[in-house]
């Protein structure tokens, strides 16, 4: 599929422009899947790309969205286990 490079990136908000800012992210292709979460960060977004240079140039262009203040990036290695379907 040419996505051979997965990762996922913390997000740091500021609160007053959260909203507008996951608006922003979720118009972005390469996010796959986006969440709010609970602790020091305000979302997770996993991020599927061609490249590391590919992930580079996303990640400055989440760097420039209004509302984020910083971000943390886990570069995935090795897939151990992924499941796309849920048991019922």
């Amino acid at each position: 599929m040419g996505k051979g490079v997965l990762a996922f990136v913390l997000i740091k908000a500021d609160p007053k422009m959260y909203k507008s800012m996951l608006e922003t992210l979720k118009e972005m292709d390469e996010i796959y899947e986006l969440y709010d979460v609970t602790g020091e960060y305000y979302c997770l977004a996993k991020i599927r790309v061609g490249s590391r240079e590919e992930l580079a140039n996303l990640l400055d262009k989440i760097g420039e969205v209004e509302g984020v203040l910083s971000t943390y990036t886990l570069y995935v290695l090795k897939v151990l286990k992924e499941k796309r379907i849920i048991d019922v």
